[in-house]
Parts: structure tokens; sequence; C-alpha cells
């Protein structure tokens, strides 16, 4: 049978580029840096969400302290039944949010605390949950809907940290030494009866707001033509752990197995490299022969 599938390369670079800092701001990222338990002026005001109702969906901080680059607030939960906390996975000597983050992860929960446990189930990563996350969804006990998300200004970042005692602390900060100024935005909430339009009304009002987002629906946007079929990604399944046999085999699986499937992303672990450190820009000869040869009718996006 002709194959109808088509396989894409997809090649992780890192981009380097030497961009002038301020000497107001030097920070660096580096390995392991994290911003849990960061130093911040604690702001007296209490963010409740249990009576809090702003004129607009989106909170703002209008009394910025001066010379201050972090502030912490205490947020005060309604009651709730359980919940889906926003976060990386958390690995020992790896980037720690929000440092270096590419992915967020559903982490479940009856109570806050138990994502700070060392023996939580680890799913849907084989780590453990960051306690310093994007965003937070809770069924409440009344039976509606809370989603509330961290949002960035033009100089600043929100983020969530979930602490041992199960409390919720939101950060802000320049992530350096400059100072937070202005309208300062926080976070972003809403709640509904349908855990649908809990998401879509909080985007909506978020897209709405240009002062804090450039977002457009994904009804809105144009894509290249793969994002209109179903596809499969190497990298969960194997990791750096592939060559052309196993991707072969997997590709008469899928045919065989009626799923419409589309397109094989090849990830991570393909290119030529000698300790990970990349020896060319042609797949490895040891794992992938020299019959992968670029598709003329292939499509790249910036």
């Amino acid at each position: 049978m002709k194959r109808i599938i088509h396989i894409c390369l997809w090649l992780l670079t890192g981009i380097f580029a030497e961009v002038s800092l301020s000497a107001q701001n030097p920070f660096i990222y580096h390995k392991g840096k994290t911003y849990k338990d960061v130093a911040a002026y604690r702001m007296e005001e209490i963010i409740d969400l249990n009576t809090h109702t702003p004129s607009t969906p989106i909170l703002y901080e209008q009394q910025v302290p001066e010379h201050q680059s972090t502030l912490s607030y205490k947020v005060a939960l309604p009651l709730y039944v359980r919940g889906i906390f926003f976060s990386r996975d958390s690995r020992p000597g790896d980037y720690q949010w929000p440092n270096n983050t590419n992915r967020l992860l559903p982490w479940m929960f009856n109570h806050l605390e138990d994502l700070t446990r060392s023996d939580y189930a680890s799913i849907p990563s084989n780590a453990l949950p960051s306690a310093s996350g994007d965003a937070l969804l809770l069924e409440l006990a009344d039976g509606e809907y809370l989603f509330a998300k961290a949002i960035a200004g033009s100089n600043s970042l929100s983020w969530f940290q979930v602490n041992q005692d199960g409390t919720l602390t939101l950060y802000v900060s320049t992530l350096g030494e400059d100072a937070l100024t202005g309208r300062l935005p926080l976070l972003i909430f809403r709640k509904s009866s349908s855990v649908y339009h809990v998401f879509s009304d909080a985007y909506d009002s978020l897209i709405a707001d240009k002062a804090v987002s450039a977002l457009r629906k994904r009804a809105d946007k144009q894509y290249f033509n793969a994002f209109d079929y179903l596809g499969w990604c190497t990298w969960e399944h194997y990791h750096y752990d592939i060559d052309e046999t196993k991707i072969l085999n997997d590709i008469d699986a899928i045919e065989a197995s009626g799923i419409p499937v589309r397109y094989v992303l090849i990830d991570d672990g393909h290119i030529a490299n000698k300790n990970r450190q990349l020896t060319s820009l042609v797949p490895d000869k040891k794992t992938f022969s020299e019959r992968m040869e670029p598709h003329h009718e292939a499509q790249t996006s910036r």
C-alpha cells in the first residue's frame, strides 16, 4: 500500500541572539534557578475570589509601591470540591517556572496541598508537579466552576505558588531589578456553571483587553496544512531512543489501526550528534538510513 502519511522532521535547535540589556535589568537565566518563595513585598490587600467582583474580569493593581520589583498577594479561594493546577513538571536541578518553561501540564487535586506531597501520583508526567504555575481551575462546592489565570504586563509577569499548607500566593515581578510601575495587571478570573464556558469566557475577556493581550482565537488564525489533520509525535513515547525501524513499524501499526493519522512528527533524537551536541543537520547515520530525503512539497513556517 502506498504510504499516505507524510513524515515531518522537526529540528529543535537553539537560536542565540545577543540582546542589549540595560543596567537596571541584569537578570540572567541559569539552570536550576527557581522563584519558589522568592523575596517579595507582601501587599496588605488579599485577593479574595469569594467576594471580589471587579468591574472587569481582569484584576489590576492601581497603587504600585515605589521601588519594588516583586510583589506578592495572599489569594483566598472559595470552597471547592476538586481542581486542576496548570504548571510544568519539577525535576531536581532543572529549569523551574517561570524560567524557560515550554509547556503546562494539568495536575489534578482534591486539596491544593496534594500538589506539594512527595508521593503525588506524578500524572501526567513521570516527575512531580512544580508548585509555581500559570492557572487554576476549581469545581466549587455550589456546582459552579472558577478559572483563574496569572497574566503578564508590558514589564511584568504574574504566577501562582501553591504553598505547603494548601494556601495560594500570587506573585508579580519584573524578574529583574527594575521597578514595577503603572497600572499593573495581576490575574483574570471568571465563574460559570459550565466548565467549557468558564474557559471561553476568560479568554474572550483576555483577548478583548488589548493592554495585556495580543491573543487571537484559533478560529481567526491561519495555520499550515498539517494542523488540519491528526498527527502523532515520537517524543512522549520514545524521547531520544528512536531509529528508522521503530518509526516505520509504528507507521505500519498506525495504518493498520485505521486511525486517521496523516502526519508523524519525528522529534529530537534523529539528528547526528555527539554527546547530545549537534555535529550535523542531517539524520544520524547510525539510526537512520540515507534514504531520508526532504519532501519537495514540505512547507515551513516562521
